[in-house]
């Protein structure tokens, strides 16, 4: 099930506070279209999933693919401890901007959305496919 717009909005909102400022540790791919990112918040140890039609915060333990995908591995050679910034949701659209220390991760939130990796002049380094 695809989230709504208002909900996305409302979702980016409650996350904003937790996210921001927090640094990324560790980079896990959880199947093709999903990644753990592993953070350090003010809150302590926390996992920001990231799935193809979702991302929310989780404290769960999810199974990892052993062997990570080129994506995977961009990720993790671009974004490991880099801190969050922002995040942000492109006006009303269900597309959410994750701000970090000189790159962003594009999360397009709809039915076959995609997942970039942007520079910090939002040009993209990689997608997920």
């Amino acid at each position: 099930m695809q989230l709504s717009n208002l909900s996305l909005a409302y979702l980016v909102l409650e996350l904003k506070p937790l996210l921001e400022g927090s640094i990324i540790r560790k980079v896990q791919q959880l199947n093709p279209a999903g990644f753990k990112l592993k953070l350090q918040t003010r809150q302590g140890t926390k996992d920001l999933i990231l799935m193809e039609d979702a991302f929310f915060v989780s404290n769960h333990s999810f199974p990892v693919n052993d062997k990570p995908s080129n994506f995977t591995l961009k990720l993790k050679k671009h974004i490991l401890n880099k801190k969050i910034l922002s995040l942000t949701q492109a006006g009303f659209e269900r597309i959410v901007f994750i701000e970090l220390e000189g790159f962003y991760i594009v999360l397009e939130m709809f039915h076959n959305g995609n997942t970039l990796l942007l520079d910090k002049d939002k040009i993209i380094i990689d997608v997920l496919k």
